[in-house]
């Protein structure tokens, strides 16, 4: 078994370099393709020594491959190197490689330079990126298909008929057994059965558009009507989008939990929330909360909502004393009975 490194660029992103460890016991990726930045990130974080790397080096850039006497295009099919592309795309790794060109490109001077000969390349790393914001995410993000398979095999499960990228088929798997997220390939924990897991279990970090694409992810949590998880992550950067935030809110009203006051006193934002669930009423404003139009709007939602089993009586106990009386004057005006 050998881990060699190899490097290529991505069809949407020439120009720029993304890195990952082959490992030959499966003929797998044993990472996901990273630019430099986070790939030499990597090696200091799991404790692997980048000295066969720097090694390497002027092979890496004339054959894009560590080993001597192989180059990416040789060693890769055309379907291998598909799968490759698609690793970065669905990992979202082609993003942070944009993000990090900068620094990348720092890194690759210092390298080219041989600057390590006397200056240590880690010190030189670390500074360089103390003051910028880089989207690390947990070592287990970058495992790739060759730890899944390992996984398989150590549980000696018959795998020899299992295609890694066959989404029904490792659902199955996973249902019988299952077994840690980190090993399912980012494209199946971007939406569907293993995004919901992801979810579910609050392992945020697994889901590749956390910080890319994620009102898509926002909405799915909202559907599956999990608004409460939307704190287990940062979305603040979406408050500034009053459509968005309107959108989230009458998909599951409860999300209004999660936003800031303005949204809470605004009429029309609780009146959508109140629309999709009439006990998002807890959510908003104390003005708004105790406004009588607003408050007898919750409760017909959630009369017309909840018919013979709305907890009328437990819902009015959301309003205060003066409020409470409005709506059963309401009530009585209205002839509908209250009271569980």
């Amino acid at each position: 078994m050998a881990t060699p490194v190899f490097k290529f660029q991505h069809p949407d992103l020439p120009g720029e370099d993304l890195y990952f460890i082959h490992n030959t016991f499966f003929e797998l990726p044993a990472t996901i393709p990273m630019d430099l930045t986070t790939f030499i990130w990597y090696h200091y974080k799991i404790g692997r020594t980048l000295e066969g790397f720097l090694y390497c080096w002027d092979n890496l850039n004339e054959f894009q491959a560590s080993l001597e006497g192989e180059s990416f295009e040789n060693f890769f099919d055309e379907g291998q190197r598909k799968q490759l592309y698609d690793d970065a795309k669905y990992a979202f790794t082609i993003q942070e490689a944009i993000n990090n060109v900068e620094v990348s490109e720092k890194i690759r001077n210092f390298i080219n330079q041989k600057k390590y000969d006397t200056q240590d390349l880690k010190s030189y790393f670390y500074d360089i990126i103390k003051d910028l914001k880089i989207n690390f995410r947990e070592i287990i993000y970058y495992i790739s298909r060759h730890e899944l398979i390992e996984y398989l095999w150590d549980c000696e499960t018959d795998f020899s008929d299992i295609d890694v990228n066959d989404e029904e088929a490792l659902i199955e798997i996973w249902k019988n057994n299952p077994f840690e997220l980190c090993l399912i390939p980012h494209r199946f924990r971007m939406s569907g059965f293993f995004q919901y897991q992801c979810i579910i279990r609050e392992e945020y970090h697994l889901l590749p558009n956390i910080y890319y694409d994620n009102k898509q992810l926002i909405r799915d949590i909202c559907i599956m009507n999990y608004p409460n998880e939307l704190a287990g992550f940062n979305w603040k950067g979406l408050f500034n989008d009053s459509a968005f935030v309107e959108e989230i809110v009458q998909i599951n009203g409860n999300v209004l939990c999660n936003v800031p006051a303005e949204y809470q006193n605004n009429r029309e934002v609780v009146k959508k929330a109140i629309n999709s669930i009439p006990y998002s009423i807890m959510f908003a404003s104390n003005e708004l909360k105790n406004n009588k139009e607003i408050a007898i709007l919750a409760f017909e939602a959630g009369l017309n909502e909840f018919g013979e089993d709305f907890d009328s009586d437990g819902f009015l106990e959301i309003f205060n004393d003066e409020i409470k009386n409005e709506i059963k004057d309401w009530i009585i005006k209205k002839d509908y009975k209250y009271g569980k």
